[in-house]
């Protein structure tokens, strides 16, 4: 064990130490919740929390064919790390300076509050709504998702077969306008405090548990309604919302919970019905932390099986597994991609590579510097457009794209790319209005 701890001092240390160096990537207090602290988050994950789970109870193996060697998982630690500092550099040289960003907040007419327009709130919810009736078809299958997942999954495993209909196709792309059309109105609902009623009172609370709960319904994955709760607290955080809209975002995350119990049953149930027969040790959950975090031995794994990548593949694979989710066009793709390459050196097709494992295939090192870069202006870009917008919606849906970013940090393009075809397209829609509505 002692000789993998080189890679984790390292890790460690080098982690805190770009808070000290780099004023311009220092986790922000006010609002805590943004795109910038997101990423620094998941990278806190990956360089500190797995790392050290990793000297505390051992690499594990259980989803590996071998352990791979100590040098390699120390290889996998330092390329983590160029990554993180390459990803720093870009956000300390392209961040704005705060007094920058109040001159154009001040200047720019385009930050100006926008108010959701209702027929704009009424498409999102028609377009919404259709999705919905296409994946589900009736009410009680709708009822039965939440009620009786077990009943459900069956009957979805028993449906699968042969290529998707267009009706399965077209409700994975306009389900989300529901979730969306709702924040568009809980967005207009800010300006109703003039109002008096019962109404300003009771509508929010309920979109937000709406929200969740459609946002929940692309299939058992917490993904779909944590990365809108995020979202909404990002705007409260913003815009320094009383205590009493807290309170809502505290209903919200308490419906959150309990669909997160509901989403836990694919751990427990199979979707054939029967029960895993099995108790989770301290062990299983180091495991399951260690695969949800990325830890180094599973790229150090990559590094090892691939000779520390002796054939670049100079962007095959990035191109492949971008273009894989998509319908049709990434079919002949999906065979060059960075999952079905590690899946065949793992011997099992569902542990996904990550990004940097991707990046290495590619381009080695210099991949990973040059991925990583363009990551932090990425990042960079939608801090500052956060930290000056003045708009609601759009502080959520930038808070929203980012959350989407950051899986390139625990997870591989294919995965990024399948949340940026199939979640973000209302947030397409809504730049692509406002940018008409700007011109004309």
């Amino acid at each position: 064990m002692i000789s993998i701890l080189p890679g984790v001092v390292v890790s460690i240390t080098s982690y805190f130490l770009s808070q000290i160096l780099f004023v311009n990537c220092r986790l922000r207090i006010k609002p805590l919740i943004s795109p910038l602290n997101w990423f620094l988050c998941l990278f806190f994950l990956q360089m500190v929390l797995v790392p050290f789970a990793v000297v505390l109870t051992g690499p594990s193996v259980v989803f590996l064919p071998f352990r791979p060697s100590n040098a390699a998982i120390n290889a996998a630690l330092l390329v983590n790390t160029v990554a993180y500092w390459s990803f720093c550099c870009a956000v300390q040289l392209l961040h704005e300076k705060s007094q920058t960003l109040t001159v154009v907040k001040k200047s720019d007419t385009s930050t100006q509050s926008w108010i959701p327009p209702i027929w704009v709130i009424v498409t999102y919810t028609i377009i919404g709504v259709t999705g919905i009736a296409l994946r589900f078809g009736n009410v009680s299958t709708l009822v039965d998702y939440f009620t009786d997942p077990q009943s459900y999954l069956i009957g979805r495993q028993a449906g699968i077969g042969g290529s998707a209909t267009f009706a399965e196709a077209a409700s994975t792309f306009l389900m989300p306008f529901f979730p969306f059309s709702l924040i568009l109105l809980w967005c207009r609902g800010a300006y109703w405090k003039q109002k008096k009623g019962i109404l300003p009172l009771i509508l929010p609370p309920v979109l937000i548990v709406l929200v969740v709960l459609s946002s929940s319904l692309y299939g058992y994955n917490r993904a779909g309604f944590v990365i809108p709760m995020i979202a909404v607290a990002a705007v409260m955080a913003k815009r320094r919302v009383a205590s009493g809209h807290l309170r809502l975002l505290a209903l919200g995350s308490f419906v959150a919970i309990l669909l997160f119990i509901i989403s836990s049953y694919r751990l427990l149930i199979t979707p054939q019905g029967e029960a895993v027969a099995r108790q989770f040790t301290t062990t299983d959950i180091s495991d399951y932390f260690q695969d949800y975090g990325a830890a180094p031995q599973y790229l150090g794994f990559l590094l090892q099986s691939t000779n520390y990548m002796e054939n670049p593949r100079l962007g095959q694979v990035l191109l492949s597994s971008a273009l894989s989710p998509v319908p049709i066009i990434g079919k002949p793709f999906r065979q060059h991609s960075g999952n079905i390459i590690y899946g065949s050196l793992l011997g099992r097709g569902d542990q996904p590579v990550i990004f940097v494992g991707e990046l290495l295939l590619d381009f080695s090192i210099f991949g990973v510097i040059g991925g990583f870069l363009t990551l932090g202006v990425c990042t960079s870009s939608m801090q500052n457009k956060y930290e000056i917008s003045n708009e609601p919606f759009q502080t959520y849906a930038i808070q929203f794209a980012s959350i989407c970013f950051s899986y390139f940090i625990v997870c591989g393009i294919e995965e990024v790319s399948q949340l940026l075809l199939v979640f973000l397209w209302p947030v397409y829609f809504f730049l692509l209005y406002r940018i008409i509505k700007k011109k004309y």
